[in-house]
């Protein structure tokens, strides 16, 4: 749905990954963020996907 999200999720998919700080106050940021935490994390093929459309911008 965000940036934010999309950030977050492709973060806690590294299996070396156990906890994500966000550092925020803005209590807009933090419900952008805890979206990040409903629907299933990315798998190889959709990380690969999600690298590809950064590296366009």
């Amino acid at each position: 749905m965000s940036w934010a999200q999309f950030s977050l999720k492709y973060i806690l998919a590294h299996p070396a990954v156990t906890c994500a700080l966000t550092e925020t106050t803005n209590p807009e940021h933090m419900e952008d963020n805890i979206g990040a935490a409903f629907g299933r994390l990315p798998d190889e093929a959709t990380k690969r996907r999600m690298r590809d459309l950064v590296q366009d911008f």
